[in-house]
């Protein structure tokens, strides 16, 4: 009985010590977006792993309540004070729903398509099934009326093309993100990063009903294992996530989030010379708890945290709840409902959100 009283105190110690040191953890991804990225490269970095320090914290939390421990109060106040991150994934939005300018509302969508992956790895015979499948599910989004793309290679291109058949299209040869439209494009360009194919920036200004609106479709830099950004990207085969590359991913972290915040200053720095209402979609590859994406929300807002709801992951990954996709607007857009859909054919959801322009 001895041994037993012996073993049980140092189980709650030890669960103790763990929520301690998960409180500090957790409370330094929660300050992630206010460290710039060259300040706080391990700070940053932990902003990455916020959703699994949130869940296990609120794991701990109630253990050691049910232990009576003093210490209950402290981790439940570190839990209370993560909540505002934690809506960053996780929509609350639940009474929201319904807006007068619904009639005239223009549902906008993001969606990498991962080069249409899955798809090459099969059979010919077994592409074609799978292909005349990923036509079917598009179709399901046929309310989609702005749609940005990223790794959109030739064989989403064609997918997309027999399946929505957008009037409006831009695209540059050699880019692989788009902006597809059923409103006319009149004007329409490219925010240049001089990186790869696959990480660049495109913007069209669109002819709404009765606004012109100017929308950016990016790609910013993406956290690749081994630190180099590639010449040429492959646009066929698997793309294997062993648990090395997860570790070199995360050494190499904080400099591609450098990158991504240099690009993210030259969009800002194009969008100042647009007078037009804005829409800024795509993957920014850094997660609501980044200082990257503090940059952008100063300034823009957030179609998930203003109307969503539930769940706000956007692609799969090891990481639960990890958002990297993501559809922003001006003060002068008004955003009315937000929906996140997993696809069969991309490790990426499409997110889409209806919304309408008030002035």
């Amino acid at each position: 009985m001895k041994m037993w009283n012996t073993l049980t105190k140092a189980l709650a110690f030890f669960i103790v010590f763990l929520g301690i040191c998960n409180s500090v953890l957790l409370t330094l991804s929660v300050i992630s977006p206010h460290v710039p990225i060259d300040q706080g490269s391990i700070v940053s970095v932990l902003g990455l792993f916020f959703p699994i320090f949130f869940i296990v914290q609120i794991i701990i939390t109630s253990i050691v309540g049910l232990l009576k421990r003093k210490v209950f109060w402290f981790l439940f106040f570190i839990v209370i004070i993560s909540l505002p991150s934690f809506s960053k994934v996780y929509g609350f939005n639940f009474l929201s729903g319904g807006d007068d300018n619904i009639d005239k509302a223009v549902t906008v969508a993001s969606f990498n398509m991962q080069f249409s992956k899955p798809i090459s790895l099969l059979s010919e015979a077994e592409a074609e099934v799978q292909t005349e499948k990923f036509k079917q599910e598009l179709k399901g989004h046929n309310d989609i009326d702005i749609m940005s793309v990223q790794e959109y290679g030739w064989r989403s291109k064609a997918i997309i093309e027999s399946s929505l058949r957008y009037k409006y299209t831009h695209t540059i040869e050699g880019k692989t993100v788009g902006i597809l439209s059923r409103y006319p494009i009149v004007n329409s360009g490219l925010v240049d990063f001089k990186s790869n194919i696959a990480n660049t920036c495109l913007w069209a200004d669109i002819v709404l009903d009765d606004d012109t609106l100017r929308c950016y479709s990016f790609h910013l830099e993406s956290n690749r294992h081994d630190g180099h950004v590639p010449d040429m990207i492959t646009q066929d085969g698997q793309e294997t996530k062993t648990l090395s590359m997860m570790i070199g991913i995360v050494k190499h972290y904080t400099q591609f989030s450098v990158k991504r915040f240099s690009q993210i200053q030259m969009i800002l720095n194009h969008v100042s010379y647009c007078d037009y209402p804005i829409l800024l979609c795509g993957d920014l590859n850094d997660t609501p708890q980044s200082y990257n994406y503090k940059t952008l929300v100063d300034n823009y807002k957030d179609a998930f945290l203003e109307v969503g709801k539930g769940s706000g992951q956007t692609i799969e990954s090891r990481v639960p709840l990890l958002r990297i996709d993501y559809i922003l607007g001006s003060s002068d857009i008004n955003f009315i409902d937000y929906k996140c859909d997993a696809s069969l054919y991309s490790d990426h959801y499409i997110i889409k959100s209806a919304f309408a322009i008030g002035r």
